[in-house]
């Protein structure tokens, strides 16, 4: 039902179905109001959501005090919690922002939780009280999601699914997808430009150097690197414009990492493989013997390589159980769209 739903400009026909609308999402009587005859009303600043070619839900947005308002933003009971709201709020800020105001303003009654957690997660926060409502604002006066709840963070090890999630939730809502191994190569030249021994470590060695080491060297080394990394990657993504949000995904997002920097339980997930899960789908990648081929063991820089992941994945879940992050585990029993709905529904958008 979810994928069929769409979100378009409000017209004139569409009014008639808004008081019908509105009193299931408020489980009110029908709110009669002609739009028209408002002095703030403004055709273009409004949306519906469209399932089977009927309005589902809708958002009507003011400016009042020079700044953006949303008046009313309503879903029929039967299609909330399917990301409906958020798509119609997502529309309204987009316009807003594209127009260069500074913010959008909302007031919520206390007791309408849904709509306060709706708000909260697209990054509103309270500002004062007026007529016994909150009044919650967004700042829209910013090159980047950093900061405001629009940024989703996958990490856990390789091997996992993680990419293939990652890229769903991209497609599904529009996120830009920044994919850390993209970047491997980026972090260790910007590390050691700083002086980051381990990135300078790393891109003294060979293949050799690399994988015929002794396993928990390379664990531990893998560990420092993308502690270090991670100051690089908070300097991407603050470079980064997309109010729809980001989907940041990689080993390279340690739980540790996560929770020096506050990001919330409801935005990381780490997604670890079983062992044997692990190294059957690392032997069915043909790019794998090619990339060893210039090893003088290839053999035992596999074995290597699938213990050094084995161990890190073992770390990455203790880390993110002790902190309270969420994790899945992946043994192939599960297919990619159920772990992908685990995640989309951990982070509140299903």
């Amino acid at each position: 039902m979810k994928d069929n739903i769409i979100i378009v400009k409000m017209n004139k026909e569409d009014y008639k179905d808004i008081p019908q609308v509105y009193a299931s999402s408020f489980n009110e009587e029908p709110w009669n109001v002609d739009w028209y005859d408002i002095p703030q009303f403004n055709e273009d600043s409004n949306w519906v959501a469209k399932y089977d070619d009927r309005v589902v839900g809708f958002v009507i947005t003011f400016i009042s005090d020079s700044q953006p308002y949303i008046s009313v933003l309503a879903v029929e009971q039967k299609y909330q919690r399917l990301g409906t709201g958020v798509k119609l709020m997502k529309e309204a800020i987009l316009y807003y922002q594209n127009k260069n105001y500074n913010e959008i303003n909302v007031h919520v009654g206390p007791d309408r939780v849904s709509a306060n957690y709706l708000y909260k997660k697209l990054g509103f926060i309270k500002i004062g009280i007026k007529d016994e409502f909150d009044k919650l604002t967004l700042k829209l006066n910013r090159r980047n999601c950093m900061n405001n709840g629009e940024i989703y963070w996958i990490g856990g090890s390789p091997c996992s699914g993680k990419s293939a999630i990652a890229q769903m939730l991209a497609d599904k809502y529009g996120f830009k997808y920044y994919k850390c191994d993209d970047f491997l190569e980026k972090y260790a030249v910007k590390g050691a430009e700083k002086g980051k021994e381990i990135m300078k470590k790393i891109l003294s060695l060979d293949l050799d150097g690399i994988w015929l080491r002794d396993v928990d060297e390379l664990v531990k080394d893998e560990i420092k690197f993308y502690e270090e990394a991670f100051e690089v990657i908070i300097d991407d993504l603050k470079e980064i414009d997309n109010v729809n949000g980001i989907i940041v995904e990689g080993a390279a997002i340690l739980p540790i990492n996560a929770d020096i920097h506050k990001v919330s339980k409801d935005r990381y997930i780490s997604i670890v493989p079983t062992s044997g899960f692990q190294v059957n789908k690392y032997s069915e990648r043909d790019w794998v013997e090619d990339y060893l081929k210039d090893c003088s063991n290839p053999k035992i820089a596999f074995e290597n390589w699938m213990q050094r992941d084995i161990k890190f994945a073992e770390i990455i879940k203790q880390q993110a159980d002790e902190l309270g992050y969420k994790s899945i585990v992946v043994d192939g029993k599960k297919s990619i769209q159920e772990n992908y709905d685990i995640v989309a529904e951990h982070f509140g958008l299903i």
